[in-house]
């Protein structure tokens, strides 16, 4: 992990972790992050910092340790796998197409291992879950099929079938076919759009998961 520089402001506490030659920082809060610590090197010998002593205004050197998280994707580097893979095979999809084929590529990956596959949130739009920078992105194709390959990257082999299995059993349907798909009563987009009151708001993966 490489250290960061920050601004330790007014009411931070400071306190002596002399097990690892550490002083931890307390009373900073971020999401994700197990603890922070900063090297002792950074206080001469000599220099004595107590327990729960109030700080201010200093700079300190401080290493964040997060969690192991798995592999998370873009939705733009998906979408270009899928927009290369459709181009190809000479079955191209429109904008919204690819929409409807990220949506059903995510619950995909959520029901297989409960994580997702990329880590764009999907919104609740008239016509559907939509991960808004890809579609705008890609809007100038309007409903035009896009033919475009990109250089795509290499997903692990587990993702690429997946991808593949959901590609090859949604590129064929009718644009409104994956509408009526992804408008079904009681599912994810229906709860949250909710006859409009939820334009625009995002979905979550737990109810993706859960109702599709």
């Amino acid at each position: 992990m490489g250290y960061a520089l920050m601004f330790a402001l007014s009411g931070a506490l400071c306190m002596l972790h002399p097990e690892e030659g550490f002083y931890l920082l307390g009373d900073f809060a971020v999401e994700g992050v197990a603890e922070i610590k900063f090297p002792r090197k950074y206080f001469p010998e000599g220099r004595k910092i107590s327990h729960f002593r109030r700080m201010y205004y200093f700079i300190v050197i401080v290493q964040l340790v997060k969690p192991e998280v798995d592999m998370m994707y873009m939705a733009m580097t998906v979408a270009k796998y899928i927009v290369s893979k459709c181009t190809r095979e000479h079955t191209p999809v429109s904008n919204l197409q690819l929409q409807k084929i990220l949506y059903f590529v995510q619950k995909e990956s959520l029901l297989y291992d409960g994580e997702p596959i990329f880590a764009d949130e999907i919104e609740a739009w008239q016509f559907g879950p939509v991960v808004p920078n890809v579609y705008f992105h890609f809007s100038g194709f309007g409903a035009m099929p896009i033919v475009m390959e990109y250089e795509t990257p290499e997903f692990e082999e587990e993702e690429e079938e997946l991808i593949d299995d959901v590609v090859a059993r949604k590129k064929m349907l009718y644009p409104w076919d994956l509408v009526e798909e992804t408008h079904k009563t009681g599912g994810a987009w229906d709860q949250i759009y909710c006859g409009g009151r939820g334009n625009r708001q995002v979905i979550p993966l737990r109810l993706i998961a859960k109702v599709g």
